[in-house]
């Protein structure tokens, strides 16, 4: 499994400055190597990584875009979720580490840099916590009841007609300025 990262392997020392670009399709097998468990999976994913080298200094830009095969939040129905992202990380050559999430330290003795894991966390961080599938959101799928083993009422979602029974017995005290309108619907 460890040749899977093999692919990420960035040579730095030999790269001379300016931007250089790699592109990669990243299947499932990259986000199950760092064993991430999620509700999604079948991830399709391209993705695009621009290394600026300095003399210093080096800046990282990673951006993805594709798909996963998830689960509507809302219907429980199966849909792919484009997904896309990116981010950007500062890479120091230096002895001194850094706090910085931002930033990856390599020592002066690194040749290669290995983007596999960041690839991976940009992926997961573009994937939204909250899935819904795309005709729920055109409104052309409504979401399901929810199921309640009490006959008497729906969910508490739907409380409105749960009381019904108690409206028809308050009918004696309507207002009577209410109750013309209630002679429109008859």
């Amino acid at each position: 499994m460890k040749d899977l990262l093999k692919q990420f392997d960035i040579p730095i020392s030999s790269l001379k400055s300016g931007l250089h670009t790699y592109s990669y399709s990243i299947g499932q097998d990259l986000i199950d190597y760092f064993e991430y468990e999620d509700n999604w999976d079948d991830a399709q994913i391209s993705a695009v990584a621009r290394l600026e080298k300095r003399t210093n200094l080096m800046e990282l830009n990673i951006t993805v875009n594709g798909s996963v095969h998830t689960w509507c939040d809302v219907t429980g129905e199966e849909f792919r979720l484009p997904i896309e992202g990116s981010e950007d990380l500062i890479i120091k050559i230096q002895d001194i580490p850094s706090d910085d999430d931002q930033v990856i330290v390599l020592s002066p003795l690194e040749t290669t840099l290995n983007i596999g894991q960041y690839i991976y966390e940009t992926i997961v961080l573009a994937v939204p916590t909250k899935r819904y599938h795309p005709d729920y959101v055109a409104g052309k799928m409504d979401a399901p009841i929810p199921y309640s083993e009490d006959k008497d009422s729906v969910s508490v979602y739907h409380s409105s007609t749960h009381n019904t029974k108690d409206k028809d017995d308050d009918e004696g005290e309507i207002d009577p300025r209410w109750a013309k309108l209630k002679d429109i619907l008859n």
